[in-house]
């Protein structure tokens, strides 16, 4: 039904007051204490960091907030992807636990797929969707089928952690390359290389292109981190005979909340696989920051491989925290849902 009251519009982080501020950090923890009780909720500090200095990498992402009478109902994260998917936007609905079922998310939904389109996108994915959840019968009914891919979302808490799992030594036949921060010059062609490893990982039915890697794209990626403060801890696997990197992966450190440290991109090239060599990657990248950074207390991660990948970082003594879906759908086979609506 029409909501005459419900204004929905981007939100300016640079003209946002402490009031505009809390309202949205209140949003967000009400829905993650319902929704994600798993997962420990930001900081104030985190949260406001991360929308004032936006995401690292070339897909832009802009928040969305629904006000009704003035007061903050429901938000949303757009992400368009400006390279390989010139098509895709990225849509995340959220509506406050207490307002929901009142056709808020709808009518932000609604909103959100107009911009997509002035955006020149046709498809569009949702992440975050958990079976069984509110989000899961919502998303059923604006239109999204069945799920494209299925993610599970891992932590590792270091206190908890035995650390002889993490002593595993090199596979034979190969070494381990540790740094933090840009990638050492000699090194740096092989390891964009390498990044393309992630492109036939678990991704499931996501029609998906993973950025074209390349000495110039890594270098800006770091640049990103470094100009947000971000720690960049690098591990790689070099394969000895042929001298080129066969593995990688990346964890980052942020500079707000720095306790909680965030494992990110682990890649091993097709030719390399079945040698251990994300586990020996993964282990050394817990070695170093324990040593190095006594203060981070926890490691979050998430994976599309249930299987390999997940079952690696229990070994390293990740937990499962939760399981989710990736939604996808043309935006016109949706646009007719909303038709009905």
């Amino acid at each position: 039904m029409p909501r005459d009251n419900l204004e929905i519009q981007p939100f300016d982080p640079a003209q946002a007051t402490d009031a505009d501020w809390h309202d949205i950090y209140e949003l967000t923890t009400a829905r993650l204490a319902v929704d994600w009780p798993e997962s420990p909720p930001p900081s104030y500090e985190s949260l406001v960091h991360r929308l004032e200095t936006g995401m690292v990498g070339t897909n832009p992402e802009t928040l969305w907030v629904a006000r009704e009478n003035g007061a903050l109902v429901g938000s949303a994260y757009i992400q368009i992807y400006l390279d390989r998917n010139p098509d895709l936007a990225v849509i995340t609905v959220h509506v406050h636990p207490s307002r929901r079922r009142e056709g808020i998310g709808t009518a932000v939904w609604r909103e959100l797929l107009a911009q997509a389109r002035r955006d020149g996108r046709t498809r569009v994915a949702g992440t975050g969707v958990r079976a069984g959840h509110a989000a899961a019968f919502w998303a059923a009914r604006v239109g999204f089928g069945e799920p494209a891919l299925r993610m599970v979302m891992q932590q590792l808490d270091v206190a908890d952690v035995d650390p002889a799992v993490w002593e595993v030594s090199e596979p034979e036949g190969y070494r381990l390359v540790e740094w933090t921060g840009p990638a050492p010059e000699e090194i740096l062609a092989s390891y964009a290389r390498a990044r393309h490893a992630i492109e036939d990982s678990a991704v499931g039915d996501l029609a998906w292109d993973e950025p074209d890697w390349s000495p110039e794209k890594v270098r800006q990626e770091e640049a990103e981190f470094e100009t947000q403060r971000h720690e960049v801890r690098v591990v790689v696997a070099v394969h000895e005979a042929s001298r080129e990197v066969a593995g990688i992966t990346q964890l980052t450190v942020p500079p707000v909340e720095p306790v909680r440290a965030f494992q990110r991109d682990t890649a091993v090239l097709r030719d390399h696989r079945g040698h251990g060599l994300g586990r020996a990657m993964k282990a050394a990248m817990m070695r170093g920051l324990v040593a190095d950074r006594p203060d981070v207390a926890s490691v979050a991660t998430q994976t599309g491989d249930v299987v390999n990948m997940a079952r690696i970082n229990n070994e390293l003594g990740y937990r499962t925290l939760a399981e989710y879906y990736v939604l996808e759908a043309e935006i016109a086979e949706l646009e007719k849902y909303l038709g009905r609506s």
